[in-house]
């Protein structure tokens, strides 16, 4: 899991804003398991308004669909649960008893 800091400078460097709808999508049809985890980590950094596209990039655009970019915005992405996000080892044992 990149820092916060590192996550927000990647998400200006590509336009993403914590506000917007995103879409997260396989451009290969290689499978979605990297497609869930950045669902899913964008959602750890406050991203509300998240989704999975069913069918991919190819499938997208196949249907005519626009795709386009956003640079400017509100990018102060935060980390609003982490406790019940990510925890280590050591904490998972503790609560275990």
């Amino acid at each position: 899991m990149p820092s916060l800091e590192t996550f927000t400078q990647k998400m200006i460097e590509i336009g993403v804003q914590k506000s917007d709808n995103i879409v997260c999508y396989d451009a290969h049809a290689l499978g979605m398991q990297a497609t869930a985890r950045a669902a899913w980590m964008m959602r750890f950094f406050g991203c509300n308004n998240v989704r999975i596209l069913n069918g991919g990039l190819k499938k997208w655009e196949a249907e005519g669909r626009s795709v386009y970019k956003q640079t400017e915005g509100d990018y102060s992405f935060n980390i609003p649960n982490q406790d019940t996000c990510i925890m280590d080892i050591a904490k998972m044992h503790d609560l275990a008893g």
